[in-house]
């Protein structure tokens, strides 16, 4: 898009802004975390508690990263805990 860069920043950040204000009015138990390859964040993900001791994934988008989901990436927690 031939926008200049600090409207194209500026626009994502909107975006993102409505979309997580959004998830924490409909969605309040949902985790907003935060994917990690070698310490460098590569994406993002939602989950949701559901009934049952469910666990839903709302939303998740990852960064091309040359072999990202051939090795262990990890997820980062609110609460610190991480899974490999």
């Amino acid at each position: 898009m031939p926008w200049p860069e600090e409207i194209k920043q500026a626009f994502l950040h909107a975006q993102f802004e409505l979309q997580r204000g959004h998830y924490r009015k409909h969605y309040r138990h949902a985790e907003f975390l935060v994917i990690e390859r070698a310490g460098q964040p590569i994406g993002r993900l939602y989950l949701h508690p559901g009934a049952h001791e469910e666990i839903r994934i709302m939303d998740i988008i990852a960064a091309s990263v040359s072999g990202c989901w051939k090795t262990a990436a990890s997820i980062i927690f609110s609460n610190g805990d991480r899974i490999s």
